[in-house]
């Protein structure tokens, strides 16, 4: 069943109004019977989303909250993410930084709960460019990357030591002390610690977006119709 409360404009929705489906309840602002300017979308799931739309998407700045306590608050393009934005899964891991199509992709910076950090570049959610991954505040890998892996030339600093070092696709091949902390010994297991796990665990299949499609079908016509369930279509981008 269908509630529409709101503005109506040449027998279109304008302005502010209210609509509820089964599935969706949408609060906020319409344009020509589509979601334009800021509104709220709650899923009879529990998800939820606020922010700005334009011709019907989520476009610009806005939230979406999972019913797992996740969340993202950024920007969206077309209702993808995209551009700069945070988000922080209910494990208690977060990323901020650029997004294209939903992905990791460019900049940031993803924060594990235990404290390891990654700061540098990424491609399509795989590190891979320059990159530095902190084991702790002692103890950090400063380098490149390719496909989610140790790959190319970098700086390992262990509790005081630097060592340069060489990967190749995850595997330490050569390292080479630079400089010695006088009152520690060599550092003797940073063979092991090449491997240490350094990427992030299986993102979970988050839906990173969701987004109410209407057909061409003015409001003011779905408004009689009995059907007008069949007529929404809940894109899910996983």
């Amino acid at each position: 069943m269908l509630i529409q409360i709101g503005q109506w404009k040449d027998g279109m929705a304008n302005g502010n109004g209210v609509i509820s489906t089964p599935h969706v309840k949408y609060v906020g602002s319409w344009k020509d019977d589509l979601q334009d300017g800021y509104g709220e979308e709650t899923f009879v799931d529990g998800d939820n989303y606020q922010g700005h739309f334009a011709n019907g998407v989520k476009h610009g700045q806005g939230k979406f909250f999972w019913k797992d306590g996740s969340c993202y608050e950024g920007e969206f393009v077309n209702s993808v993410i995209s551009g700069k934005g945070s988000f922080r899964w209910s494990d208690g891991r977060s990323y901020y930084g650029d997004w294209e199509n939903n992905k990791m992709h460019g900049t940031g910076t993803y924060i594990w709960p235990e404290g390891k950090k990654y700061v540098g570049e990424y491609r399509k959610e795989k590190k891979e460019g320059h990159g530095t991954y902190f084991f702790s505040e002692d103890k950090y890998y400063d380098g490149q990357w390719l496909d989610n892996k140790q790959h190319g030339f970098g700086i390992y600093f262990i509790f005081g030591n630097i060592y340069k070092v060489q990967f190749r696709f995850g595997k330490l091949i050569n390292k080479v002390l630079q400089s010695k902390r006088e009152e520690k010994e060599n550092f003797p297991i940073i063979e092991d610690d090449a491997n240490v796990i350094l990427t992030p665990p299986p993102q979970q299949n988050e839906q990173i977006n969701r987004n109410i499609n209407f057909d061409s079908t003015p409001l003011s016509e779905m408004a009689s119709d009995a059907n007008f369930t069949n007529l929404i279509m809940e894109t899910i981008h996983n």
